[in-house]
């Protein structure tokens, strides 16, 4: 988000933008797929790039500015937003790699 917005345009930004959609799903599931197949690889830059794409921030500066102005409700819908990502996460990678002809445990996948 760019530009001058005051504290209350901002915040109703975040509420807006702050829901669990089919679109950021999917996108997740691309990225968390992509960042598997670098753990896979032992590839860091593949796994930057997966980092990149994937939609995680908006939650992540939904809760650190609902703590900075102490808003409570934004924090509770930041949060829950952040955890059904991280389940769709976890369960995207179980399944990747549940299904990956994996037969050993690289550098990289043992660091993560």
């Amino acid at each position: 988000m760019t530009g001058n917005y005051s504290t209350r345009e901002y915040r109703e930004k975040l509420y807006d933008d702050l829901h669990v959609r089919l679109r950021d799903t999917v996108i997740l599931m691309c990225a968390i797929f992509i960042a598997s197949i670098g753990l896979n690889m032992n590839s860091t830059a593949v796994i930057i790039g997966a980092m990149l794409i994937s939609p995680l921030m908006t939650p992540i500066v939904g809760l650190g500015f609902g703590l900075a102005i102490f808003d409570t409700r934004l924090i509770k819908q930041s949060l829950e937003v952040l955890f059904t990502q991280v389940l769709v996460s976890l369960l995207v990678s179980a399944l990747y790699f549940w299904i990956s002809p994996l037969s050993y445990e690289s550098s990289e996948l043992i660091a993560r």
